[in-house]
């Protein structure tokens, strides 16, 4: 695959691109939950693969490093 680089979840926008699984992907929703209990706030990321057009999505961590496409 191409060159990645890693950024910040936090930092990614709607219609941005990132990589999940190896599939460049394009983000379609970002969803944050706050802190809480068990941990951090975390990000659900919905996106859609751009070569295949499935629906994929990631969980992670809004602290956490996301992989996006140079």
């Amino acid at each position: 695959m191409g060159d990645t680089n890693r950024v910040k979840a936090k930092d990614l926008k709607v219609g941005r691109f990132l990589v999940i699984d190896d599939i460049p992907c394009k983000v379609v929703s970002i969803d944050i939950s706050k802190p809480g209990k068990h941990g951090s706030a975390k990000m659900k990321i919905v996106a859609i693969g751009i070569f295949d057009g499935q629906k994929k999505s990631l969980l992670t961590p809004t602290d956490g490093q996301v992989e996006v496409p140079v």
